[in-house]
């Protein structure tokens, strides 16, 4: 049997599970220097740890098995971009969230700064890829990290102190500006990416 494999058709034993075979594939992604980012069954994408029945079924038995592959840069790139267009919703959500402190909406605050806990956790994963992968210059992305683990922890102060008019400020004031001062950083990087190719 065969299937796509990046641009190309390669030969694999029919007999393997999914699972098995995209493990093989993620390793030989690897050693020609991508990363295998989607899996494509008939019309359906899997991503590596996703659930789906699909990933316990023999590849002889489905249709049209893709392995979608991209370079790191390439990788960098869509996540950069993603973090562009996540930072778009997530500053005027930050000032939401702040709005809802100051007029007494703890319940609902609360629940979206858990929220914004885990966006704040992935944008710091996403940036750090330049970095890690396209060996850029890390001093400005290590600053602005810093930065914003001590409006963090401003926020986790006043948090504790359930200082409700403290933590719409430092959300305000500190946190929306400093996520603009992010989604200018990483538009700079994009486009350094873009004038490398």
């Amino acid at each position: 049997m065969f299937v796509k494999f990046g641009e190309r058709e390669i030969e694999v034993d029919d007999k393997k599970r999914l699972e098995d075979l995209t493990f093989e594939m993620q390793l030989k992604a690897n050693a020609e220097g991508k990363v295998l980012t989607k899996v494509k069954v008939g019309d359906e994408d899997l991503y590596i740890g996703s659930e789906s029945e699909l990933w316990q079924k023999e590849v002889g038995k489905l249709s049209d098995v893709e392995f979608e592959l991209k370079s790191p840069k390439e990788v960098v790139e869509s996540a950069l971009h993603d973090a562009d267009e996540y930072l778009d919703r997530l500053i005027p959500s930050v000032e939401h969230i702040a709005l809802l402190y100051r007029v007494g909406e703890e319940k609902e605050a609360h629940e979206l700064l858990a929220s914004l806990a885990d966006g704040l956790w992935w944008l710091t994963y996403v940036i750090q890829g330049p970095r890690a992968i396209l060996r850029m210059d890390g001093a400005r992305i290590i600053k602005i990290c810093d930065e914003l683990a001590t409006i963090v922890e401003k926020i986790e102060e006043a948090h504790t102190k359930r200082d409700w008019f403290a933590l719409s400020d430092v959300l305000e004031y500190e946190l929306a500006p400093h996520l603009r001062k992010w989604q200018t950083l990483i538009r700079e990087i994009i486009n350094e990416i873009k004038a490398k190719k």
